[in-house]
C-alpha cells in the first residue's frame, strides 16, 4: 500500500513538470508579421514591417471591405533590436515573427553598412524560422517596396514569395536565398554572396495607394531584377541579366529558362531550356589551379524565324553551335565581371579547398588575387530535343 501511494505521489509530482499551455497566445492577440524591411536612415536603422489584418484576410473569400489586408509600421533605432522594440508601441499586439515570408534589405544599407548586423539579429531571434527569402531593394528602399499594393495576391509578402519561387525556377537571372545558405556564404572563405534584387516599376507614390490595384494595369509594380554581388557582407555591384544567367549556369542552379540566338538580320531562334547540368572540377597545371566547367543543356525550339528546315541535321547542328557559343561567351563575361568586383561568387575557392586542402590553407589569404588571374576552361554541349509541331515555319511557306 505504501509503495502504491509513493508511485501515485511520484506521478502527481511529474504532472507538475508538464508545460501544458502556459505560454499560449490567441491569434487575435498577436501582430503576425509577414514581411520585414531594413534601411539605413542617417546613422540609424529603419525597420519596416507588414502586419496581417486578420479581419481583411478572412474576407478574401467573401466581400472585400476595401481596406488593405496588411498594415505597415516603421521605427528607427540604433540597433535592429532597438528599432523592433520601438515598434511595439505602434503595433496593437505583441509582434509575432514566425510567419515572416520575405526580408527586404535596402541598397544603401547593404552598400554602406553591410547586412551582417541585420542577419545577426535574424539568426538569433527564437521566433524567426529559416524558410523565408532575403532580397535587395534595388535603386530604392525596403520601406518603399513594402508600401506597394499588389494585385491578385493582396498580401505583398506572399506575392513576393510566390513570385520569387516561380521565377527562380522559370527564369535563370533570378535566384532565391534562404537564411542558412546566406550565412554559409558569408562565413565561407571560398564563396561570396549574391542576392536577387527587386525594383519598383512605375510611380512609387501612386503604387502606395489603393488606386494601384483598381485598374487593369498597375500604376506601380514590384519586379525581380538581376543579382547583387557582395564582398564580405557589403554590396559592391550588380550583374546584368545575361551575367546573372551565367552565374546560375556556373553554379548549376538553372532549372528551366528561355534563350535565343540570332541567325540572321532580324532573324532569331528561341529555345525553351528544359534541363541544364554543370560539372565543375579543378586541375593543377604547374602548381596553379585551373577551373574546368562542362555545361550540358537540353532545349526545345519554341520559335524560329531563320528560314531553316529543322528536318535537316545540318540546321540543328548550326543552331546548337550558335547556342553553345553564346553560352560560352555569357559564362566568360560573367566570370570577368566577378573578377572586376574582386568577388568569388562562383565558389571556385570551395572547389580548390576540396581538391587540395593543403594548397588552400597556404593560399587562402591571397585567394582574391589568384581568383582574378583564373582563366577557366569552358565547354558547352547543347542538345536540341524537340522542334515543336512544325519543322518549317509557316512564314517560309507564306514566302514561297
Amino acid at each position: 500500500m505504501t509503495r502504491l501511494a509513493c508511485r501515485l505521489l511520484f506521478a502527481a509530482a511529474m504532472l507538475l513538470l508538464l508545460p501544458g499551455c502556459w505560454d499560449r497566445h490567441e491569434l487575435n492577440d498577436l501582430s503576425i508579421v509577414s514581411t520585414m524591411g531594413f534601411d539605413k536612415k542617417g546613422d540609424k536603422i529603419l525597420v519596416t514591417i507588414q502586419v496581417l489584418d486578420p479581419n481583411e484576410v478572412a474576407r478574401a473569400t467573401g466581400t472585400a471591405s476595401g481596406s488593405a489586408p496588411v498594415v505597415a509600421y516603421e521605427a528607427e533605432g540604433v540597433t535592429v533590436d532597438d528599432a523592433i522594440g520601438r515598434l511595439s508601441v505602434k503595433a496593437p499586439y505583441p509582434l509575432y515573427l514566425s510567419h515572416v515570408r520575405m526580408v527586404v534589405v535596402g541598397e544603401k544599407l547593404a552598400r554602406e553598412d553591410g547586412i551582417g548586423k541585420v542577419m545577426d539579429f535574424i539568426s538569433r531571434d527564437r521566433q524567426m524560422r529559416t524558410d523565408f527569402y532575403i532580397i535587395l531593394a534595388r535603386k530604392t528602399t525596403a520601406n518603399n517596396v513594402l508600401s506597394i499594393f499588389t494585385a491578385i495576391n493582396k498580401i505583398p509578402g506572399n506575392k513576393m514569395f510566390s513570385a520569387l519561387e516561380t521565377s527562380s525556377k522559370e527564369w535563370a537571372p533570378v535566384t532565391g536565398m534562404h537564411l542558412v545558405q546566406l550565412i554559409d556564404d558569408l562565413v565561407t572563405g571560398g564563396k561570396q554572396l549574391v542576392l536577387t534584387g527587386i525594383r519598383i516599376d512605375g510611380d512609387p507614390d501612386k503604387g502606395a495607394t489603393q488606386q494601384n490595384i483598381e485598374n487593369i494595369s498597375d500604376l506601380a509594380r514590384l519586379s525581380y531584377t538581376s543579382l547583387g554581388v557582395f564582398r564580405g557582407d557589403k554590396l559592391v555591384g550588380w550583374l546584368n541579366e545575361n551575367e546573372s544567367k551565367g552565374y546560375k549556369y556556373i553554379r548549376n542552379e538553372v532549372v528551366r529558362t528561355v534563350g535565343f540566338v540570332q541567325c540572321g538580320p532580324k532573324q532569331y531562334t528561341s529555345f525553351r531550356i528544359i534541363r541544364a547540368d554543370t560539372k565543375s572540377k579543378v586541375k593543377f597545371v604547374k602548381d596553379k589551379p585551373e577551373i574546368h566547367l562542362n555545361v550540358r543543356i537540353e532545349a526545345d525550339v519554341n520559335e524560329q524565324t531563320c528560314g531553316l528546315d529543322l528536318n535537316k541535321e545540318e540546321s540543328l547542328v548550326k543552331l546548337s553551335e550558335l547556342a553553345s557559343y553564346k553560352v560560352v561567351m555569357i559564362v566568360k563575361d560573367t566570370i570577368k565581371r566577378g573578377q572586376q568586383f574582386h568577388s568569388d561568387i562562383f565558389g571556385f575557392g570551395e572547389l580548390v579547398e576540396r581538391k587540395a586542402p593543403r594548397y588552400w590553407k597556404q593560399h587562402r589569404e591571397e585567394w582574391t588575387d589568384l581568383f582574378e588571374q583564373l582563366e577557366p576552361v569552358i565547354h558547352v554541349d547543347w542538345n536540341i530535343r524537340r522542334v515543336g509541331t512544325k519543322s518549317r515555319s509557316f512564314l517560309q511557306e507564306q514566302e514561297e
